[in-house]
């Protein structure tokens, strides 16, 4: 049980952190080439009411299904994230709305899952 936690932690928990230095980083380095500034508005933002939405549309499908039912469904969401920074990476996008709607996706699955855990 306690390496089935781990492991769930892990896929929520890796492009949370690791996230924000990716965006960061330089085009010619693989990152997305943001400034400091354009990163907290993106995070604060949208960042921040898609982790709200998240956190209460999750808590709410766990309540009405029950955690028994709902936990393999929850941990499928939670590698959404992870495949949203795959085509970010891959195409390194400058359009910032297309930035936007990955950080947001990554929040909004990582606080539904984040509910149950």
């Amino acid at each position: 049980m306690v390496v089935f936690a781990f492991l769930f932690r892990l896929g929520i928990g890796l492009p949370e952190k690791l996230g924000p230095f990716f965006m960061v980083d330089p085009v010619a380095k693989g990152g997305l080439g943001l400034s400091n500034e354009l990163l907290g508005v993106i995070y604060s933002t949208y960042g921040l009411i898609a982790v709200l939405v998240g956190s209460l549309l999750g808590g709410m499908f766990v309540a009405r299904r029950g955690l028994k039912t709902s936990l393999f469904l929850q941990c499928c969401a939670a590698n959404i994230p992870n495949v949203t920074f795959v085509p970010i990476s891959i195409y390194q996008p400058s359009n910032l709305l297309l930035i936007s709607l990955g950080v947001t996706t990554e929040k909004f699955f990582s606080a539904s899952v984040r509910s149950v855990s």
